[in-house]
């Protein structure tokens, strides 16, 4: 057999399934292929049941009260920062109190989407948070997209607000609904009670539009309660993911990862420059605040292994995807930052970001061309077909 394509256990589990066929024909040859099984007990065993043994206790309660609970334990831990402005836990949840009591005069009440189209900031994640305490949907917006899919996006989901920012104010349709200029409002630092409204963990939480296999954008409904299991995932561990990137735009789904994530688990988030974001730009960014977790594509992975392996020296973990992983850019990365844990995740935006995940490992790194996907996140379950 070609061993740069396959490993000698792969080829062996082949053959051993091939003669399990030919002897299965061969004893009844009358039985229908599609009736006989190549797998045996045991195989069947680990594939169904111990492959899937991924069930995670969650807590019954929504995003926004699972953040203030959390505000709560650590009302002076820093929870956002963008390099000039930093806010602990319990500003971050009194602001976005004060928000969440805006939202309510201006008529939004729980399962009513609002359409948001921010540059990345502190306000972005504000406004996230402020959402998910009123009940609201939160239908993100990308200043890249044109007018006519901001259009569609508005009208298919009848959102009844649109919160925006000086500076996109200008890619906005002609016609929108209500709008709520963040830049306009002023944090006054006063104390702001949560909103009294009534969210549960299966109310919508955001709906995030894909492109559709047709080209007509496709709007994708995720929970509160998918959120939580994404942010409360074992494999998220608190210490390296103490200070978390945000620089993905919130209409792209790992943006879930890297807000949730840090502010479920009582960490910091640090939310990048507004803009796109170029290699030194991404590189100061990432060495200035220590970064210690964060998100890259696929193709933006390689772009910086290739151009500045160092940018991640001192990164704990590095969540990548979007496209297969190339083994060869895992390898590179491990020769500059040995430390430095790679893990491919993949899973379609239906999914809540991530399905499954691979953890890499430097001493025993794959063969293939490219990284595996590996085991099922929490409380999900993955078939071959």
């Amino acid at each position: 057999y070609s061993s740069d394509l396959y490993d000698p256990h792969t080829v062996q589990t082949l053959f051993d399934r091939w003669v399990r066929l030919l002897q299965a024909a061969a004893t009844a040859p009358d039985r229908p292929l599609g009736t006989i099984d190549i797998l045996t007990p045991e195989e069947h065993r680990r594939l169904l049941v111990d492959f899937n043994d991924t069930a995670l206790p969650l807590p019954e309660a929504p995003l926004g009260e699972l953040f203030a609970r959390q505000a709560a334990r650590t009302p002076d831990a820093p929870a956002l920062s963008d390099g000039t402005t930093s806010l602990t836990y319990a500003q971050t949840d009194n602001r976005a109190n004060q928000l969440a009591q805006q939202l309510i005069q201006h008529g939004i009440r729980p399962g009513h989407a609002v359409a948001v189209l921010l540059q990345r900031s502190i306000a972005t994640i504000t406004t996230v948070l402020a959402l998910a305490k009123t009940g609201a949907v939160h239908v993100p917006l990308d200043t890249r997209y044109p007018a006519e899919r901001i259009r569609h996006i508005l009208d298919d989901t009848d959102a009844r607000l649109l919160i925006t920012d000086d500076a996109s104010q200008g890619e906005l349709p002609s016609q929108t609904p209500e709008l709520l200029v963040v830049d306009h409002i002023e944090w006054d630092g006063k104390e702001h009670p949560a909103p009294r409204t009534t969210v549960h963990p299966d109310d919508a939480a955001y709906i995030m539009y894909t492109s559709g296999s047709t080209g007509t954008p496709k709007g994708i409904t995720t929970t509160h309660r998918n959120i939580t299991t994404l942010a409360l995932d074992p494999r998220f561990d608190p210490h390296t993911h103490q200070r978390v990137l945000h620089h993905s735009p919130t209409a792209f789904d790992a943006s879930t990862y890297e807000i949730w994530v840090p502010l479920l688990n009582g960490n910091t988030l640090i939310t990048a420059p507004p803009g796109n974001l170029d290699i030194p730009t991404l590189h100061h960014t990432i060495t200035t605040h220590h970064i210690t977790a964060l998100w890259l594509t696929s193709s933006l992975f390689t772009l910086l292994t290739e151009h500045s392996p160092h940018t991640l020296q001192h990164v704990h973990q590095l969540w990548t995807g979007g496209e297969a992983v190339p083994t060869t850019t895992v390898q590179h990365i491990h020769t500059t930052c040995p430390h430095l844990t790679v893990t491919d995740g993949y899973g379609p935006t239906e999914t809540t970001t991530f399905a499954t995940h691979h953890t890499t490992n430097p001493t025993h790194p794959h063969t293939g061309p490219t990284t595996p996907i590996g085991h099922p996140m929490a409380n999900t379950r993955t078939y071959i077909l």
